[in-house]
């Protein structure tokens, strides 16, 4: 085999090494997670899923999150309008604790009626590792959300955020003295033994235009 050849075929199989550690994160399994997370939302933005792609985000914050909106928002376009042609990981990194990753994306896309050529940009994902029952800070015991005093969490109503047990009770007493058929505060259950998941970051992530149209 001739040397030129041999060369050739070192020099791939490197650059295939590379490649996999950048996009599988080698053998860091969160970060081979998070990628993976990362190129299954962007795949969903690009053939508007929005149903699905707002399942990346925990259950207690998708009523936060219109993702067709913040496209709308971001590319100063309707989404169909918009057409995400390729997208690929530059770089992640999962932080010291574990539980916080963010991923590096560049893509290329093509605002349709605005502009006559692909445009190529970058955007950052951000992830956080969390009970998928409880909110962020919060952990399960026994079957019920505790925040970082110990307190057992409560919901006041169904779009509300979770209230520790003492602000529960003052609104149970006060509905109490109103006779008032307001849904009394619910405690926040979980489920026991839970293992945390990958759930998208909604207050970093998408927030800011990184494109420079």
């Amino acid at each position: 085999m001739r040397k030129t050849t041999i060369a050739t075929i070192i020099v791939l199989a490197v650059a295939g090494i590379a490649l996999f550690l950048v996009l599988g994160g080698g053998l860091k399994p969160e970060r081979r997670l998070v990628n993976n997370l990362s190129i299954d939302f962007m795949e969903d933005l690009q053939f508007k899923d929005f149903r699905r792609s707002a399942s990346y985000h925990h259950k207690l914050e998708r009523d936060r999150v219109d993702v067709g909106k913040t496209l709308e928002k971001l590319f100063l376009i309707k989404p169909e309008s918009l057409d995400i042609q390729s997208y690929r990981i530059l770089k992640s990194e999962v932080d010291s604790t574990g539980d916080r990753a963010r991923v590096h994306i560049k893509t290329r896309v093509h605002r349709l009626n605005m502009k006559d050529e692909p445009e190529d940009g970058e955007l950052i994902l951000y992830w956080m590792k969390r009970n998928p029952d409880c909110p962020i800070g919060a952990t399960c015991v026994e079957g019920v959300c505790q925040n970082e005093r110990n307190e057992s969490l409560y919901f006041a109503h169904k779009s509300d955020k979770p209230i520790p047990r003492n602000e529960a009770e003052e609104i149970e007493r006060e509905l109490a003295k109103k006779k008032s058929d307001t849904e009394p505060p619910r405690q926040l259950t979980c489920e026991v033994g839970a293992e945390p998941r990958w759930f998208m970051n909604l207050d970093s992530t998408l927030k800011e235009k990184r494109y420079n149209y």
